[in-house]
């Protein structure tokens, strides 16, 4: 019977991925949650008969490793903000206008932030310019953000993140 050393030796990685295998990358909820799935199969093909023998210490190890990898992939993805945000930019009106914005997967309670990232001229109007979220109009599908002052010709996008409550 193989030793571990021996085992491990023969499962190590030793050249490039080639192009046509690579992977998107993804968003870091994406990939915390492709290793949870990735590691509750592999906990449960361990645990189906002849995955793993009683006295077979290779697997009973690799068992372990995978249920505490599991356990440490779950609290991360659990760990991440809900996060909601515009694609493309949207135009503004110019001058002052409430602008609704919602998104389709609600949010877990309204208690969130809300980002605005401006694109526009590289000219700086005379008038300062602002925006702010109308409190009353914060729901769990959306909000209604005030832009006061707009110049001409400017667009916006938004994040909305929820917050943390501890």
């Amino acid at each position: 019977m193989p030793t571990n050393t021996q085992v491990l030796n023969a499962l190590q990685f030793s050249g490039p991925v080639p192009p046509d295998q690579e992977c998107n990358i993804g968003t870091l909820t994406q990939i915390l949650q492709g290793a949870v799935n990735f590691l509750t199969l592999a906990t449960q093909t361990a645990l189906l008969p002849g995955g793993s023998a009683t006295g077979d210490s290779i697997a009973q190890q690799a068992l372990q490793v995978a249920n505490t990898a599991l356990a440490a992939a779950q609290a991360a993805v659990a760990a991440q903000p809900a996060t909601r945000n515009s694609l493309t930019p949207q135009a503004l009106p110019t001058g002052d206008a409430a602008v609704p914005v919602t998104w389709t997967e609600a949010m877990p309670d309204t208690n969130y932030e809300v980002r605005i990232t401006y694109y526009g001229t590289a000219v700086f109007p005379a008038a300062y310019f602002n925006w702010f979220v109308e409190d009353a109009t914060r729901t769990v599908n959306g909000c209604t953000i005030r832009f006061n002052n707009t110049p001409a010709n400017f667009k916006f996008s938004f994040v909305a993140q929820q917050l943390r409550t501890s």
